[in-house]
């Protein structure tokens, strides 16, 4: 059984039709880059790109997505870098940040709102930054917006309450996406709302910030060997805490096939080749744990694909999913949701952390299993702040 997280509703009429599309090639893919100056009509009032070499000084230099030059674009008054997009709907939005010194301007002062629409993305503050050099790290923050006109504006607003600040950015990446990735575009989607009988509505005025997208049990895939978005997956061992003694690492024994409801862009293949386990006659939760802000709801998909040959019919492999130490799934079977082995399917939820303080948080995830042991093949946590006003206000104060 493999898991990770997205968000769908799953018909079991629709499992069974198998189809082996091609992954996604993106109508809109564009990249900013600030090693080459853009239009004067993109930065008013005097904004500028500032050339920063700090190939002396990369942590991160074994990161294949941290670049060898970089280069930030400084805000010292709000403007917008825009872009003309061929349709409304969704839209990956995805901001590059590198925290250091740039010529003479102090990072202490870099303290701004970046925001799309009437979506505020981030905002910082002076407890934002490192005060060790050492410790500055390469930031990708990514959000999931719809957008209902031909322009999108990215605004970066320097704060009016600290003389000399200013906004930085070192690279924009605007990537379209499948409208029915993460929400149905029309009339929403009710979702589990964990904890309570009641669902929760996702709509397409509903932004997401991607907070953990992870491989269970495998390595690191980069945005080149993701299905068309550029999408990066990370390793989930950090996030694991009892792999010590619970848990082994096991390869899949069949070959993975997409359906209708599960096309071949929702993951790549190579999330597939690894999963974990829990070993035989053993009840050990497989657990993980993220850390999180408060004072927002969070999206939470899971993706499960029967991987191991004897595995084959319902009821066979039965397991509980808990969140936040509730139940979000009593009878977990993935051959009876997916319709067969080797055939991806995946469940979304909601956690709501809306009453606790914006300190950091942990959401737990844990995997039970009651006739045979588990298997966690790939699992993406994709946690967003919610808001009945149709916007995303984030209260975080770090880059």
């Amino acid at each position: 059984m493999v898991i990770f997280l997205v968000l769908m509703h799953i018909g079991h009429s629709t499992l069974s039709i198998l189809a082996q599309q091609s992954p996604y090639i993106p109508a809109y893919n564009f990249v900013t880059e600030c090693h080459t100056p853009i239009a004067a009509t993109s930065l008013p009032n005097g904004n500028q790109w500032i050339p920063h070499n700090i190939r002396a000084s990369v942590r991160n230099s074994g990161d294949p997505t941290f670049p060898r030059l970089l280069y930030a674009c400084i805000f010292q008054n709000q403007s917008s870098v825009t872009y003309s997009v061929p349709s409304v709907g969704m839209y990956f939005i995805r901001l590059y940040f590198y925290p250091a010194t740039y010529e003479d301007l102090s990072m202490s002062r870099a303290l701004f709102s970046v925001s799309v629409a009437h979506y505020t993305l981030l905002r910082t503050s002076k407890s934002s930054y490192s005060s060790d050099p050492s410790n500055t790290e390469y930031i990708i923050k990514e959000f999931c917006i719809n957008v209902d006109d031909l322009v999108i504006n990215v605004t970066f607003t320097p704060s009016r309450n600290s003389p000399g600040a200013y906004g930085f950015v070192n690279k924009i990446e605007i990537v379209s996406m499948p409208q029915d990735l993460y929400y149905v575009r029309r009339g929403g989607v009710s979702l589990p709302l964990i904890g309570h009988h009641s669902k929760f509505l996702t709509r397409n005025s509903t932004a997401l910030e991607m907070m953990y997208r992870l491989n269970i049990g495998g390595y690191s895939i980069n945005a080149e060997d993701d299905t068309g978005m550029s999408r990066v997956w990370s390793e989930d061992s950090p996030y694991l805490i009892n792999q010590a003694t619970d848990s082994h690492i096991i390869d899949p024994e069949v070959d993975v096939r997409y359906s209708l409801s599960v096309p071949a862009y929702t993951a790549p293949q190579t999330l597939y080749s690894t999963a974990r386990t829990t070993k035989p006659n053993e009840y050990y939760n497989l657990t993980w744990h993220f850390p999180l802000d408060g004072s927002f709801c969070y999206l939470v998909r899971l993706h499960f694909c029967e991987v191991v040959r004897d595995i084959w019919h319902a009821n066979q492999r039965v397991f509980q999913v808990y969140l936040d130490g509730q139940t979000a799934e009593n009878h977990a079977d993935v051959i009876y949701w997916s319709g067969g082995v080797g055939i991806p399917v995946y469940k979304d939820y909601i956690v709501n952390f809306t009453g606790y303080s914006p300190k950091k948080l942990f959401l737990s995830l844990a995997l039970q299993s009651t006739k045979r042991l588990n298997v966690a093949n790939q699992m993406v946590l994709i946690t967003s702040g919610f808001s009945f006003t149709s916007s995303l206000e984030s209260t975080k104060e770090s880059l």
